[in-house]
């Protein structure tokens, strides 16, 4: 499937290169489907997530990566001609108790990217991160969607 992403492999590479230490917060997240982990992470108050308090949680870059890649997902899924379907299918898959499919993006333009860029200095603000942190983790999102779309691409 050439130029599609694996949100939650997007996520862990971002990861370690601005928050390694993150890492194994991320690694807890594999027992979880995607559906689940966006559930934990958009908790706002209320239980504690994996452990971290949620004091804790508000200025980790996992929820704001995590959170801004599969709203991004979603609004790209929404506008092709599958989207009905997958979340017929995400329902279903609920409804059943199965895990869902791992949430995945396709290649994005220049104009995408810059919206995505704003989703995550968005997220980032309501979740208490510093411009400057924003700015890193924006950097290194589109840095990654960009590495892996050259890795993608046919020698010419």
């Amino acid at each position: 499937m050439s130029g599609v992403y694996i949100v939650r492999e997007v996520v862990r590479e971002v990861l370690a290169v601005v928050a390694a230490d993150e890492l194994p917060m991320v690694d807890e997240f594999d027992r979880y489907d995607d559906d689940t982990v966006l559930r934990r992470l958009r908790r706002r108050n209320g239980d504690d997530l994996l452990g971290f308090g949620v004091d804790e949680i508000t200025v980790l870059a996992t929820p704001v990566v995590w959170l801004a890649l599969a709203e991004m997902a979603k609004q790209l899924g929404s506008s092709a001609a599958g989207g009905t379907v997958r979340g017929v299918t995400r329902l279903t898959s609920r409804i059943l108790r199965r895990p869902t499919a791992p949430t995945t993006l396709p290649q994005m333009s220049g104009p995408q990217l810059g919206q995505l860029r704003s989703l995550i200095s968005e997220i980032s603000e309501q979740r208490g991160l510093d411009t400057d942190r924003a700015q890193v983790i924006a950097d290194a999102v589109v840095a990654q969607l960009a590495a892996s779309d050259s890795r993608q691409r046919p020698p010419q």
